[in-house]
């Protein structure tokens, strides 16, 4: 593993005392961490991923679906209604 994949991870840099979510930046003080806090974090970043994904895989809402279904109809009847009889027949 490289040194700095290593040290990107971020319970890593809370072990050795950087804070990754830190908003002192380079102040040379570390911040102490709360390490439930991270897990509560990172799980969270997790389980927006994941929704993430299951939205783009599942594809639109209920109320979505049923307006473009509401729309297409209104579309197929409005031509229907300028359809010329065939007389032909």
């Amino acid at each position: 593993m490289a040194a700095t994949a290593f040290y990107a991870n971020p319970i890593i840099q809370c072990i050795i005392g950087i804070s990754p979510y830190s908003k002192a930046g380079a102040s040379g003080m570390t911040e102490i961490t709360n390490l439930n806090k991270i897990r509560k974090q990172r799980q969270r970043h997790a389980e927006r991923k994941t929704a993430a994904q299951n939205r783009q895989r599942c594809g639109l809402g209920k109320q979505t679906r049923i307006a473009a279904q509401r729309d297409q109809a209104a579309q197929i009847k409005q031509l229907d209604g300028k359809r010329l009889e065939d007389t032909e027949k």
